[in-house]
């Protein structure tokens, strides 16, 4: 009884908080991922390339999020447009450090002013277009900021 009490005193406390349910493992639970105007416009238009070439269409995961974000605000700051980050952080370093298993493809875009531009420059650029247009690459983290633009890519 004194356990059943306890469960659901901790299930109220977790159920006022907003908290995952105790009893589902943190890296099971899904992690809610809220994008920027910018950044879902981003998904949307690279998912709308996909979509015309009969290809599944990608789902966001947050700690592609999280590197994407880590990447562009780096861009802002050093004013380049690079996979090198100004400390020397690349692409799996980011997402190492967003607590990721694992990316496949990052690509970055400098100065457009929307996400349809964006897309249209990788999509001329065939090593870009290789990454948006991969039918195994299924998941992406997307982020913008000041128009740097990011996605990464994976499995």
């Amino acid at each position: 009884m004194k356990l059943a009490r306890q469960l659901t005193a901790t299930l109220a406390i977790t159920a006022l908080l907003g908290c995952a349910s105790p009893l589902v493992p943190l890296r099971e639970a899904p992690v809610p991922v809220h994008l920027s105007d910018a950044e879902q416009g981003l998904v949307e238009a690279v998912n709308r390339q996909r979509a015309d070439l009969g290809l599944p269409l990608v789902a966001i995961r947050h700690d592609l999020v999280c590197a994407a974000r880590a990447h562009s605000e780096d861009l802002v700051v050093s004013g380049d447009c690079t996979h090198d980050g100004s400390g020397g952080s690349t692409p799996e370093s980011r997402v190492a450090a967003c607590q990721g298993p694992d990316w496949d493809g990052e690509i970055v875009a400098c100065g457009q002013r929307s996400p349809s531009s964006a897309v249209a420059a990788w999509m001329k650029s065939a090593t870009h277009r290789d990454v948006i247009v991969d039918p195994d690459l299924r998941t992406v983290g997307v982020a913008m900021r000041d128009n740097y633009w990011t996605a990464v890519f994976s499995f």
